[in-house]
């Protein structure tokens, strides 16, 4: 992706969504920028999505320390 991206939601709907954006040059905030914030939220439901696709993040990390590790104790 090539920068990383916040997107804060507030429960007064008096204060409009906060976008952050970091990258190794700058970062920024935004809340007037509709259409980036938009986006912004849709790449994050992509991403989403392509996670799922992939099992539970825990069950990941199991695997990957199985193939690494062998087998271990998960930790309690």
């Amino acid at each position: 992706m090539g920068s990383a991206f916040t997107i804060m939601e507030f429960a007064d709907p008096q204060l409009p969504d906060l976008l952050y954006l970091e990258n190794a040059e700058r970062e920024s905030t935004s809340r007037d920028e509709k259409v980036q914030i938009k986006f912004y939220e849709e790449l994050f439901l992509q991403l989403r999505l392509l996670a799922a696709e992939h099992g539970s993040f825990e069950e990941q990390v199991r695997t990957i320390r199985r193939q690494r590790f062998g087998a271990t104790p998960d930790p309690a």
